[in-house]
């Protein structure tokens, strides 16, 4: 009967071992902690397998130590306790990020559409102050038409200086309507502004 002591150890003993100590260095890194598991169940297993191997043949193999073993499960609850943190961090930054794109999106939106509001306000002012540049022609051609009025003595001539003033002064009423729906639409602007400042800020 040999002794036991002197027999070799099995094959799957040493590989357990190698593995487990690798499961523990890699389970102190923060990027192979999903290797240090994988290595760590296949320390567990081949332990597992050692064993068998020497209890089932007691005269070529002795019983193996639990070197490969305990490394292993050292490996695996390592990495489970790191990865899970990690994993948690990850899956929050991840959310963090995508939540300030849509909101970086829905500022950039609010800037665009405050900027298209804002040109339209111009455009309206100018369209205003033009509208108020002919009323004050008018004015000016009415103030002439009625020097020709006084002036001019023809019944015929002053027929037609009438019609003319008339004319005049319907020109007259469609610019203050037009001066006023502009107004109406700058009030609305204005608004439109307000709002969208208050939800830019």
């Amino acid at each position: 009967m040999p002794d036991p002591t002197t027999l070799p150890e099995s094959p799957n003993a040493k590989t357990s071992r190698l593995c487990g100590i690798l499961s523990v260095v890699f389970s102190c890194t923060c990027i192979g902690f999903p290797i240090a598991i994988i290595i760590g169940i296949i320390a567990i297993l081949k332990n597992s397998k050692a064993k068998r191997d020497a209890f089932e043949s007691p005269q070529e193999f002795r019983n193996p130590t639990n070197t490969g073993l305990t490394l292993g499960i050292i490996g695996l609850v390592v990495s489970i306790v790191i990865a899970l943190p990690t994993t948690i961090i990850a899956g929050s930054m991840g959310v963090l990020a995508s939540s300030i794109h849509n909101k970086k999106q829905e500022n950039d939106k609010l800037i665009q559409e405050l900027n298209n509001v804002q040109r339209e306000f111009s455009e309206n002012q100018i369209k205003l102050a033009a509208i108020e540049q002919q009323e004050l022609d008018l004015k000016v051609k009415q103030q002439e038409l009625e020097m020709l009025l006084l002036s001019k003595k023809a019944s015929d001539e002053k027929t037609k200086l009438l019609s003319t003033q008339n004319e005049t002064k319907k020109l007259q009423e469609q610019l203050a309507h037009q001066k006023e729906e502009a107004r109406k639409v700058q009030d609305e602007l204005n608004a439109k502004v307000d709002a969208l400042s208050k939800l830019h800020n």
